[in-house]
């Protein structure tokens, strides 16, 4: 299994906040530095990883709750804050998270 399958399959589970790359390179048994450039060698990022895992768990959550609140989305994608959410989605889909939720 490749370093980005591994770390796939871990940010699955894990706590997807701002700064956790270093605690992701030791569930994986490797220096953050280490993870950096296994990761680069596959033509990816951490970052590119959690924005994707994030986007998987906002799909899901509509997928089940459509009528799910901010804090419901901010929960689910590790976001701190609301506006987060919206740039997110804006980014995602083009659309503010509200509208992305009343379309669905």
């Amino acid at each position: 299994m490749s370093t980005v399958e591994r770390m796939v399959d871990y940010l699955k589970t894990a706590d997807l906040s701002p700064g956790n790359q270093p605690a992701a390179a030791k569930a994986l048994g490797m220096a953050p530095r280490t993870l950096v450039s296994h990761l680069s060698e596959h033509g990816t990022t951490y970052s590119a990883l959690v924005m994707k895992e994030r986007r998987r768990r906002f799909e899901a959550l509509l997928g089940r709750n459509p009528h799910a609140d901010t804090y419901a989305a901010m929960k689910v994608t590790g976001y701190k804050a609301g506006n987060s959410v919206t740039i997110a989605a804006k980014r995602w889909f083009g659309t503010t998270f509200r509208q992305h939720r009343a379309s669905q």
